[in-house]
């Protein structure tokens, strides 16, 4: 099976437009007893809502972790770790500075900015009872700009090209 939700916690399209809902997690009920469950994050909404109040906009980071802590809450309460295991797959990020872009080598070990939000992701984690396996792509995403797509031709903002082993 598989089910595929933008966000850990609920984006819903409202009369004002896409709704980030950082304390509810409605497709939840979909992925339990499922053998393998795989997490990604950091799309785009046009509204955060939380504990009832909509908001156009608040701190990136604060809205992250607190989806994070929801989503660990509901992994926690509903997730089996004899049954599934639950991989948190870390975020692409972006090369938006115009002295990358089109480039076609790596970046250099001397221009690596931290990673924010990987922190966070990691911090939520320790906290859970059952930690999700966390599947870094962050860094080798970050030091391969060359690896998107649309330097090839190939459309797609948030397409990173990357291989991972477990």
């Amino acid at each position: 099976m598989l089910d595929r939700s933008v966000y850990l916690v609920d984006v819903v399209m409202e009369k004002i437009g896409r709704v980030l809902k950082l304390d509810s997690i409605r497709s939840g009920m979909l992925w339990t007893g499922i053998d393998m469950l795989i997490f990604n994050t950091w799309h785009w909404w046009d509204f955060i809502e939380y504990r009832g109040v909509i908001k156009n906009d608040m701190d990136r980071m604060l809205a992250f972790e607190i989806a994070l802590n929801t989503w660990a809450g509901w992994v926690d309460a509903n997730v089996d770790p004899s049954k599934s295991m639950v991989l948190f797959q870390g975020i692409s990020p972006s090369h938006y500075n115009k002295e990358l872009c089109r480039q076609k080598q790596p970046l250099l070990a001397q221009h690596i900015p931290e990673v924010y939000h990987l922190r966070c992701v990691v911090k939520s984690n320790k906290q859970n009872e059952r930690p999700a396996k966390l599947l870094d792509v962050t860094l080798l995403s970050l030091l391969r700009k060359d690896g998107h797509p649309s330097i090839y031709g190939l459309s797609g903002s948030t397409g990173w090209i990357a291989a991972i082993g477990i």
